[in-house]
């Protein structure tokens, strides 16, 4: 009697096999989940990055010269392609949307916002073109 309860106990052999190959599953999808979301991420940074600067951009006062549109444009894509390449913190971006959310608070950037981004941006890119891309 004793043996026929301890085989009633124990699953029956190709359980264990369907066991593995389940959890195996599970691991698979949790790294796919997983490399999904890093790549998700960059997107999703470089698309907060450039709807920033569009805002940042089109919010620009009329005075504004092409040769300063130009300058904010080539430092704003400066900074997007070197975050795209994890070569800025997440510390040195968190301060531009700060100075940039603060910019745009009234839904306009006044000659002195656009002198204090442009110089945050310039910093920003030269530290990240010191630094090497992030792998």
């Amino acid at each position: 009697m004793s043996d026929l309860g301890a085989r009633a106990s124990r699953p029956p052999a190709g359980a264990w096999r369907w066991l593995g190959i389940g959890c195996g599953i599970v691991v698979l999808a949790l790294v796919v989940v997983f490399v999904g979301s890093v790549f998700s991420a960059k997107r999703l940074l470089a698309w907060g990055l450039a709807r920033t600067g569009q805002a940042v951009m089109a919010a620009l006062p009329e005075d504004t010269t092409p040769i300063q549109r130009r300058q904010l444009r080539e430092k704003l894509d400066c900074v997007a392609k070197t975050a795209a390449e994890r070569r800025l913190d997440e510390t040195s971006l968190g301060k531009f949307g700060q100075a940039a959310a603060a910019a745009l608070a009234d839904h306009r950037v006044t000659t002195e916002e656009r002198q204090r981004l442009l110089a945050l941006l310039d910093d920003l890119c030269q530290a990240a073109l010191a630094h090497p891309p992030e792998r």
